[in-house]
């Protein structure tokens, strides 16, 4: 097997498995559910379902956020999934 092949295949399982366990994994840890939201878009940037969960994170991080630094990272963060799931 080629190894083109092999990266190709490896991102298509990774994209459709990991927005269903990010989400599973957003209760108990966010910020590792949020990490593979990041990896399975690095292989579909337009992958809707990720891009969902990856919404739902940040709006959940963001509302349990006390620190304005933080905040201002989140909204950024979920301003740029809006635009993407337009």
């Amino acid at each position: 097997m080629s190894r083109r092949l092999l990266i190709a295949l490896t991102a298509v399982a990774v994209v459709s498995v990991a927005p269903e366990h990010a989400q599973a994994l957003a209760a108990t840890d966010p910020i590792r559910a949020l990490s593979l939201t990041g990896m399975a878009l690095a292989a579909d940037s337009t992958h809707r379902r990720t891009l969902e969960v990856r919404l739902a994170i940040l709006q959940a991080l963001d509302r349990q956020s006390t620190n304005s630094n933080e905040r201002g990272w989140l909204a950024a963060g979920i301003r740029d999934v809006e635009a993407r799931l337009k």
